[in-house]
């Protein structure tokens, strides 16, 4: 089968009736950019093979009809089966069909020619289905491959007609279900858990298991108890026996006996010890006793000593005292007299300071004077300037808007131009006169524009009808542009202007009096940022600061300015009398100078006011240090005095220094003897005193005989409670038979296991068959797809080399193989998914081609991520294929496809003979 032609018409954005003609039947190609249409002409061959002309409105009228209505209409001339066929279709309004043999042979209509369409596409290639599936629309490259059920059954019938050893899958299905069927009935289909006879099976094996394991647990258990009351039993007689208790009685007794001893002698020690330490305590008392006594009369040497230097040096330290106090008296009188000298010089530098301050008030004030004058003329003009700016607020508005609305009336004239048709008139010798439009001759060399049918009339000759191609659209932009222009001639309406022209300029006017108010603004702003009512109060101030003077006309005014003016007039300024004193005989100069001189002749008497009043500081700190030190050796003579009396105070009145010493001493030598007879005693009760080591052994070795003798005590007890126990539970197990019902559940155990392993088994073979089975089931998969794979090896090499493709049982690609390792489609990049699509397609129109059934493979914008090597490689597959069928490229990709070999197809107007 091949497309020879096709055409439409009112299909998508195919308004006009256009046609595809020339197709080669081999390798054609239609290159054109974006929008120009190809995918409408995709979608319409479509159409014209599946999709009934009856078809009611639905997602195909979306894209078929375009957005100004009509009815779709497409013919496609095709060959098929030897014969060259017309199909022609028109949907939705005023639905038809046609189906005619172009050798004149056949001709039908409506159902027939749709009954007899069917039969033709089954014959040439197995239906519409199989006809789709060479067919790749724009973004469908990378979907997967979609067969419907006639079109998968027919392949798989043109691919067993070259298998002959092809298994018959009847027998094998029956089979398979068989082996289901079993499986299904012993294990569930996900997890494989048990269910029927194999979970009864299994349920049994497995209480049987828990029975016995809990048996033998329990025939264990009483053999091990009867072991342990043997060992009680001997333990028992073992703590119960006479000598053994007698033998723990004694050495409880004797341990209590040696602790009590060693705690006796433990006691005298320490009577000892504080007897001997009272003996120290009266050695250590009568010791320091004397220590005192001789200190004491030490100390009273000494303080006479120091109470008749002390005498010296306060007799030394009044005569200092008087000198310095002379001293202090003249540097007083010097600080009163640097004072003095100071005050006057202030005096006569805030006399010279008072006359500066007034000439600087008056060239201060004439300063502000002019200043303010200055600004009051700015004030005016900025009012003025202001009043120019403000007259029209809404114009550069409605300049913006005309001058939109101008562009707007270009833009639309330009577009009623190019939807107008222009026609000149030139008569030749003769002629004139002879063409008349509307009953009215037209004049020569007349140029016409015409945005609707026109007809001119040939006097003699006949009648010329003239049809601009898009008069809708020109009467559209006629009525916009009539719109724009009145919508432009009230907007000079509204400015009062003639043209944009006299608009542009009085915008620029006003654009200039709002710079020139805002240069005024600017220029006031850097004179005076305050404003006028406060530079005037400055003025004021500056006036009044100086002597006034008969009053001067003031030449100011002006309207009143925000920022800078008040809204009341202010009453004129008199101006400063001249200044008084030596600045006005001697100049500014002079009376600087002489400023700076009493400045010097301040500085100078602030210096020597500030050294004066230094040295008196100083000789008044040394007076008080003299004076501090007085107050010190007056109060250290106090202090001897009082210690010298304390001192002689403790002696006794009847008794001399040295009888009293002596006693003393006496004293110390008998308590030193009593302590040395303490010691002595206390040293040999330590001897015999047992030590810590020793008492800590005697506490332990009791300590151990009582512990032994409880936990005897302790251990018969446990001991009775544990035979009797072992005694009662082991005669609970004679009475249960224990070891009889053991047996009994190991002969039904072995029982259970073996009907288990018998339904074990048969889920083994189960298995093992249906592995057989599939195994069996991909080999005869891989035979009918071997009929596919071999044909598309060829275009596989060529754009993929060294590469293995896995088909699906639906001929979609599965996997691909490089390198040794498999890798899956959805790993793939977009553009090695894309170029795999393409070469399945390739390989499945060769299959057809070879089996006698070739059908046309048409792309659709496909290849479009594919790099410039792949491209290259997947233009030779095409090409390659075209030799046995045909193939038609639809691309945007102009340049790219331009090594593209095969025909070039154009689009050309569609002039249709008949309906």
């Amino acid at each position: 089968m091949k497309i020879l032609g096709l055409r439409v018409r009112e299909v998508g954005s195919f308004r006009q009736p256009v046609a595809l003609e020339g197709l080669t039947g081999g390798l054609d190609v239609l290159a054109g950019p974006n929008e120009f249409g190809k995918s409408t002409l995709f979608r319409a061959l479509e159409a014209a093979f599946a999709m009934p002309h009856t078809t009611k409105a639905g997602t195909a009228r979306g894209w078929m009809v375009p957005t100004t209505g009509g009815a779709p209409t497409i013919e496609v001339d095709f060959e098929a089966a030897g014969a060259v066929y017309r199909l022609r279709k028109r949907y939705f309004t005023g639905a038809k069909a046609s189906l005619q043999n172009l050798d004149g042979s056949l001709l039908l209509r409506g159902a027939d020619a749709e009954a007899h369409l069917t039969e033709v596409l089954n014959q040439a290639g197995g239906g519409h289905g199989r006809l789709g599936l060479l067919w790749v629309g724009q973004r469908k490259a990378l979907d997967p491959l979609e067969l419907d059920d006639s079109a998968r059954d027919g392949l798989k019938g043109l691919i067993a007609d070259e298998v002959s050893n092809a298994v018959s899958g009847g027998a094998m299905d029956a089979v398979r279900r068989k082996v289901a069927e079993r499986l299904g009935a012993l294990v569930t289909s996900e997890r494989r858990l048990p269910k029927g006879p194999h979970k009864e099976a299994s349920d049994l094996f497995a209480r049987l298991t828990r029975e016995a394991g809990e048996q033998r647990e329990a025939v264990a258990r009483g053999r091990e108890r009867l072991e342990r009351l043997g060992g009680l039993r001997v333990s028992h007689t073992a703590l119960t026996d006479t000598e053994k208790r007698r033998s723990r009685s004694d050495r409880v007794q004797a341990a209590r006996a040696a602790l009590e001893g060693a705690r006796a002698a433990a006691d005298k020690r320490r009577a000892a010890e504080a007897t001997w330490q009272r003996a120290e305590g009266d050695k250590l008392a009568a010791a320091k006793v004397l220590a005192d006594f001789d200190r004491h009369a030490a100390d009273v040497a000494k303080i006479a000593s120091r109470h008749e230097a002390s005498a010296a040096e306060r007799n030394a330290q009044a005569a200092a005292a008087a000198a310095h106090a002379l001293k202090l008296a003249e540097a007083r009188s010097a600080l009163d007299r640097a004072s003095a000298a100071e005050q006057s010089a202030r005096a006569d530098l805030d006399a010279a300071r008072r006359q500066q301050a007034a000439r600087t008030a008056q060239v201060e004030f004439e300063g502000l004077r002019t200043r303010t004058a200055t600004v009051e003329s700015l004030v005016a003009q900025l009012v003025e300037a202001e009043s120019r700016s403000a007259a029209h607020p809404q114009l550069a508005a409605q300049y913006q808007k005309a001058e939109a609305e101008h562009r707007t009336m270009e833009a639309l004239q330009a577009r009623h131009a190019a939807a107008t048709v222009g026609v000149r008139i030139e008569y030749d010798k003769g002629g004139h006169g002879k063409i008349v439009r509307d009953g009215v001759a037209i004049a020569a060399n007349a140029e016409l524009a015409l945005d609707r049918p026109a007809e001119l009339v040939v006097s003699g000759v006949g009648r010329i009808t003239i049809s601009p191609a898009a008069v809708a659209d020109a009467s559209a932009v006629a009525k916009q542009l009539a719109k724009a222009e009145t919508t432009f001639a009230d907007l000079l309406a509204q400015a009062a202007v003639a043209s944009l022209a006299d608009l542009a300029t009085r915008v620029r006017a006003q654009a200039s009096a709002s710079a020139e108010r805002d240069r005024l603004a600017a220029r006031l702003d850097g004179l005076c940022p305050e404003g006028l009512p406060a530079l005037r109060q400055r003025l004021a101030r500056a006036a009044a600061a100086v002597p006034p003077t008969p009053p001067l006309p003031h030449k100011g005014g002006g309207s009143p300015a925000v920022g800078w003016m008040t809204s009341e007039p202010q009453p004129p300024l008199e101006s400063p009398p001249p200044v008084w004193g030596r600045a006005r005989e001697g100049g500014t100069a002079t009376a600087l100078a002489d400023l700076a001189a009493l400045e010097t002749s301040v500085r100078t008497a602030e210096l020597a006011r500030q050294t004066a009043a230094q040295s008196s500081a100083k000789l008044q700190a040394e007076q008080q240090a003299l004076e501090l030190a007085a107050a010190k050796l007056n109060a250290e003579a106090a202090m001897l005095t009082e210690r010298h009396s304390a001192l002689l105070a403790q002696r006794h009145p009847d008794e001399t220094a040295t009888d009293h010493r002596n006693e003393l001493d006496a004293a110390c030598q008998s308590a030193s003897a009593r302590a040395r007879e303490t010691v002595l005693a206390l040293q040999a009760l330590r001897e015999q005193e047992p030590d810590a080591q020793r008492l800590a052994a005697l506490e332990a070795a009791l300590a151990a005989a009582l512990a032994a003798d409880a936990q005897a005590a302790a251990d018969i007890n446990r001991l009775d409670k544990d035979m009797a126990g072992l005694e009662s539970l082991l005669e609970r197990d004679a009475l249960d038979g224990i070891a009889e019902k053991l047996a009994e559940t190991e002969e039904a155990l072995a029982v259970a296991a073996r009907a288990l392993d018998r339904v074990t088994a048969e889920i083994a073979a189960l298995d093992m068959l249906e592995a057989q089975l599939s195994a069996a089931e991909r080999d005869t998969r891989n035979r009918y797809l071997a009929p596919v794979t071999a044909r598309l090896a060829p275009y596989l090499g060529l754009v993929l080399p060294g590469a293995e493709l896995d088909l699906g049982e639906a001929f979609d690609a599965t996997g691909l193989k490089r390198d040794g390792r498999s890798e899956a489609m959805a790993r793939l990049s977009d553009g090695t998914r894309e170029q795999i699509a393409v070469l399945v397609r390739l390989g499945l129109g060769r299959l057809l081609a070879d089996t006698g059934y070739p059908l046309p493979l048409i792309l659709d914008d496909a290849l479009v991520y594919s790099d410039d090597a792949r491209i290259a490689a997947s233009f030779a597959a095409l090409e390659k294929a075209a030799a046995s069928h045909q193939v038609i490229v639809l691309t945007c990709r102009a340049k790219a496809f331009g090594e593209l070999g095969g025909a070039r197809l154009m689009l050309e107007p569609w002039k249709i003979a008949d309906e």
